[in-house]
């Protein structure tokens, strides 16, 4: 463990992945068909006597010759198809743009990204302003204070449009500034949701539902108000009952359900959760409404109070129970396959195949040398120590005093194949006597194993040591050794052990906020100081 590389953030193999980028540019594409489908449905409903009304008078008024494709049709889907390029645009290449950027290497890299993505946003600023013109040129839209060319009044009134080519450009530039802090914020959100952890795939699957829900909620909205349009009524209905109902829906299958311990519907807690969260996820949209002011909105709140706890609270348990196996594994799936994955380099790499030789060669060597009795107990104790990783090792827990029984083993081994070298010291100060704490198998062994890799040197002196204390509930391990550079060919230079992060991961895993673990390395000594709230 010398020399630490810096921690990555672990990430566990998951085929869950965030789906928000596809939904949110499928719903773009949904507005920009209904902008389409708006415009088209228009012609074709308005008669001879209603085109003449809205429009032909005004412009023969003004001396010019009036066609509906070209001054009405034509502005109105080319406005749309503007934002939705504009969009595109911002979403798929400013935003990479700005969120490539590494903010930790040299200051040159980072100002040339950021001058090429403002770069970028000025010149699709500059398009977006040229392509109004042209379409303000083709509308007059001035003619009609903007009645059917709304999406223009963001840029002003350009009366000269074909004159005066930046005008609007300003406007532009600060709309599609504003629209990609917005887009950088929700990115900035998503990459935060989609963090490596142990709950990533339960937070992907809830945000998912969330979009997806989003993007039917709004397509629906948006088709049906196109379609057939909307009613006071209807339009009250899908504006502030849905969401209501669905964010009930969501908090209740994934935060109120599965902290249920009984598995009863009636348990107490549970239904005081329930009835709390229906009131808070249905007043903030009817405050909106206007609730104590607008009549609808008092008695659309207490109308949709009531579905939710008649239809939503049940039906949202029937689907729960439904679906409750995997929504559970989901909660705790990660932390499994970090522990495994944990466990599993453990085994592959704690006595490693160069120790093994190492104890062989030295067993070997001193049952020439002797009676066989040090071979004998050498033998005994690598006995114990495999003994003990193919038992105690799957086990969560174990007595500190079957760990500390491990490690002296361990040790022992280590002494008995230094035992000729005067210049190595290797003391050890265990006080475990009568101690009733358990800790998880194999935690406090790769800081020893690699003091021995690392702090021993058979051309120069050396020295390692070793403490080990329990007292009221905590645990207090210390390992510091000597540091000797590598020699060319050392084949111990390629096998570090489990490494510093897997048994940070480890530590987080089991005692999470209940210990800490401080390194330090001089040049001259290398030492840890592990405290377990045991």
């Amino acid at each position: 463990m010398q020399n630490p590389q810096p921690i990555q953030p672990h990430t566990t193999p998951s085929a869950a992945t965030l789906r928000w980028k596809q939904h949110e540019t499928v719903l773009a594409s949904v507005f920009f068909i209904a902008w389409i489908l708006h415009a088209v449905l228009l012609m074709i409903s308005l008669k001879a006597q209603g085109v003449q009304e809205l429009f032909m008078d005004v412009y023969r008024s003004h001396g010019i010759h009036f066609k509906y494709y070209k001054n009405v049709l034509f502005p109105q889907i080319a406005i749309g198809l503007l934002a939705y390029l504009a969009y595109l645009l911002i979403a798929w290449l400013i935003i990479p743009l700005f969120t490539a950027i590494d903010w930790k290497g040299s200051t040159a890299a980072i100002l040339r990204k950021v001058f090429s993505g403002i770069a970028v946003l000025l010149l699709i600023s500059w398009l977006l302003a040229l392509g109004v013109n042209l379409i303000t040129w083709y509308a007059h839209p001035w003619w009609f204070n903007y009645g059917h060319f709304q999406a223009l009044a963001l840029f002003g009134y350009n009366d000269h449009p074909m004159d005066n080519l930046s005008f609007g450009w300003w406007n532009a530039v600060k709309l599609v500034a504003n629209y990609t802090a917005f887009f950088l914020l929700i990115r900035l959100l998503i990459r935060y949701l989609d963090r490596p952890g142990p709950k990533r795939a339960y937070r992907v699957l809830i945000v998912n539902q969330c979009t997806m829900f989003a993007l039917i909620y709004f397509s629906v909205m948006v088709l049906v108000g196109i379609l057939t349009g909307w009613t006071n009524s209807l339009r009250f209905i899908g504006n502030w009952f849905v969401p209501a109902i669905f964010a009930l829906f969501m908090v209740n299958t994934y935060r109120v359900f599965p902290r249920n311990q009984s598995g009863s519907f009636w348990e107490k807690k549970m239904l005081v959760h329930l009835l709390l969260y229906s009131v808070v996820c249905t007043f903030p949209l009817f405050m909106i409404a206007g609730f104590g002011v607008s009549s609808m909105a008092n008695v659309g709140f207490f109308v949709c109070l009531g579905v939710q706890w008649m239809i939503t609270i049940p039906v949202s348990w029937y689907l729960f129970n439904q679906r409750k196996d995997r929504i559970l594994q989901l909660r705790g799936v990660e932390k499994a396959l970090v522990q495994t994955k944990a466990d599993l380099q453990l085994l592959r790499s704690q006595i490693n195949p160069h120790f093994l030789f190492n104890a062989l060669n030295t067993l070997y060597g001193t049952a020439l040398r002797e009676n066989a009795s040090d071979a004998a107990a050498g033998i005994q104790k690598l006995g114990d120590m495999m003994r003990f990783m193919l038992h105690d090792n799957h086990l969560d827990a174990i007595p500190l005093e079957r760990e500390v029984e491990y490690l002296q083993n361990y040790i022992d081994l280590q002494k008995l194949r230094i035992q000729t070298q005067p210049d190595i010291q290797i003391t050890h100060d265990i006080q475990t006597e009568r101690c009733p704490l358990s800790i998880a198998p194999m935690l406090l062994i790769p800081f020893v194993e690699n003091a021995f890799k690392h702090g021993i040197s058979l051309r120069n002196p050396s020295w390692i040591r070793i403490a080990l204390a329990c007292e009221e509930g905590v645990i207090r391990f210390t390992v510091s050794n000597s540091v000797h550079p590598h020699q060319p060919g050392d084949p111990e230079q390629q096998h570090s052990g489990i490494g510093l992060q897997n048994v940070r991961e480890r530590l987080a895993l089991v005692y999470p906020g209940k210990h800490s673990l401080q390194i330090t390395d001089d040049g001259q000594e290398f030492a840890i100081a592990l405290t377990i709230q045991a």
